[in-house]
């Protein structure tokens, strides 16, 4: 059940970078294309400045350029909302990815602390061999090979998590870093 939350937590981080990624892109085309018009506007506005019968033309220009400048803020806004929408689903995913790595951690921790005290291989090798049938024998045997393989997976697993951990942090310097772009603008 813990796998398919983390696994639905990630799928939906996917998808949402895709849609998140598609609708950054036309946000800094339209950017782009409002610098472009109000460029013009302003080379424009500098032509009509050295007319006098310009001022008409003037009052134009700069409605026009009024109006590229709040579109620019409005694309920058959107920007900034996506972005936060995405640091939210990252610190979601971080919070989970920090659950299951505490329980996974305190489960290893147990695990090892019984097996400080309670293994050597003397031990083990007593407890395969004092069994009363082969068959008894073998089953302790494979007992004490799935156990070492399971600290094994947790160990691995922990790892795991951890690097993807540290991923999800780095998305989000990204993602700040993108707002901070945006914000500046």
């Amino acid at each position: 059940m813990k796998k398919l939350l983390i696994l639905f937590f990630i799928s939906a981080f996917f998808a949402t970078n895709l849609l998140a990624a598609d609708n950054l892109k036309t946000l800094r085309k339209k950017q782009a294309t409002a610098k472009k018009n109000i460029e013009m506007t302003n080379k424009l506005l500098n032509d009509t400045k050295k007319s006098q019968k310009a001022t008409v033309s003037n009052l134009t220009l700069i409605k026009k350029q009024i109006v590229e400048r709040e579109k620019l803020i409005s694309s920058l806004n959107n920007e900034i909302s996506i972005l936060d929408a995405d640091l939210d689903s990252l610190n979601v995913q971080i919070t989970a990815i920090n659950n299951r790595l505490d329980l996974l951690k305190n489960e290893y921790a147990k695990l090892v602390n019984y097996a400080y005290f309670h293994k050597s291989t003397k031990n083990e090798l007593l407890y395969v061999f004092s069994a009363e049938t082969i068959n008894q024998a073998y089953r302790r045997l494979r007992y004490v090979q799935e156990l070492s393989a399971y600290r094994k997976k947790q160990s691995q697993e922990i790892q795991t998590l951890s690097d993807s951990l540290t991923l999800k942090l780095q998305e989000i310097q990204v993602v700040k870093k993108d707002k901070a772009i945006a914000l500046i603008g």
